[in-house]
């Protein structure tokens, strides 16, 4: 699944005419090709069947929607012949957010600052002893993630539309506040629970 995604290029990727489509895709493919994230993807598809389900849904959409913008780019005339003006001009206008997504997207950028507070806030000694165990390593995914911005906008993507990977991304944050919480000791970090809008 990651493999046949690292195999698309940008061609491919500017074919798309959703803005948001295009930002998703372009974020999937970037931590296609970042190790730690690819580790963590591989942990928690693995060991947790929601996330798993969600994973499949995930690449059968973006598959299907680079193969139909790549038939397409081609029938009309190709991605790589067209120049920049003829792809902006294909391209649908952004659509303004619903208010739930808006709400989504507040409480995913309050992930994103507790996820960048726990790394800030485990140093070596404290890190080291849970970069062995597997929530370790999705914790290590989760930080490098944070701080790749397409794979940072690809996940708040999938956090603001589509309800069941905003579960899942739940859950994966209520595992990692888990982990780290008896890292951070007296830490006057907070561990809030997602109780946001």
């Amino acid at each position: 699944m990651l493999r046949r995604c690292r195999q698309y290029n940008d061609d491919d990727m500017d074919a798309i005419a959703d803005e948001r489509l295009r930002a998703l895709i372009k974020g999937v493919v970037a931590g296609s090709r970042t190790p730690e994230v690819v580790n963590a993807f591989r942990i928690l598809y693995e060991d947790y069947l929601p996330l798993r389900v969600s994973g499949d849904f995930i690449f059968g959409r973006v598959d299907s929607v680079i193969t139909n913008a790549v038939r397409s780019g081609k029938a009309a005339g190709g991605a790589r012949g067209e120049d920049q003006q003829q792809q902006r001009r294909r391209r649908r206008p952004v659509k303004p957010l619903t208010k739930v997504q808006v709400e989504a997207e507040l409480t995913y950028r309050g992930m994103l600052e507790d996820v960048a507070a726990w790394e800030a806030a485990l140093d070596e000694s404290k890190f080291g002893k849970i970069r062995g165990e597997r929530l370790g390593n999705v914790l290590l995914g989760c930080f490098v993630g944070a701080r790749t911005p397409g794979v940072a906008e690809a996940l708040k993507i999938l956090y603001c539309d589509y309800a069941p990977l905003k579960v899942g991304g739940d859950l994966i944050f209520s595992l990692m506040r888990r982990a780290v919480r008896p890292y951070l000791g007296s830490s006057p970090l907070k561990l809030r629970t997602r109780a946001r809008p």
